[in-house]
């Protein structure tokens, strides 16, 4: 009976621990979600601040050969 018993709470814990060990991993899912989320919007803002700076740059390219044409 004891070891009856004794197996009984073995199995009680190694079923908590993986309930815990898959709660884990559903976290780590939703935080990996969460962070690349934040990554996906950070390369969005740097594509979108390389953007403009390439406009400044055509447009300065533009006026220096307009200024040329005009001399």
């Amino acid at each position: 009976m004891k070891s009856f018993v004794v197996s009984l709470l073995i199995a009680g814990i190694a079923l908590q621990g993986e309930e815990a060990f898959a709660v884990k991993i559903q976290q780590h899912s939703t935080e990996s979600g969460i962070f690349s989320k934040l990554i996906a919007e950070q390369e969005e803002s740097n594509s979108f601040e390389k953007e403009i700076e390439d406009a400044k740059t055509r447009k300065k390219i533009q006026l220096a050969e307009a200024e040329k044409e005009h001399d």
